[in-house]
């Protein structure tokens, strides 16, 4: 995840599949500091990190980067 605009990732959460391919369910725990709207980049990666940042062709449905629009309101 980044919460930066890619200048840095952090790891999220991640269950562990019965399958290789099987859907995997993740989370990332996120504590804005003030209210506003933010972009969240999500990726995933091999083990060896293997994965390229930019989308080489964004208009096929497979993106490699997915973009979260989080609006947050009323921190205290």
């Amino acid at each position: 995840m980044s919460i930066n605009g890619s200048q840095m990732w952090e790891t999220a959460e991640q269950n562990s599949p019965e399958l290789p391919r099987e859907w995997t369910l993740w989370r990332y725990r996120w504590m804005p500091q003030m209210a506003g709207k933010y972009t969240l980049l999500a990726r995933a990666v091999s083990q060896r990190e293997q994965q390229q940042l930019e989308d080489e062709n964004p208009k096929d449905g497979s993106s490699r980067v997915r973009r979260i629009q989080v609006s947050v309101a009323g921190l205290k």
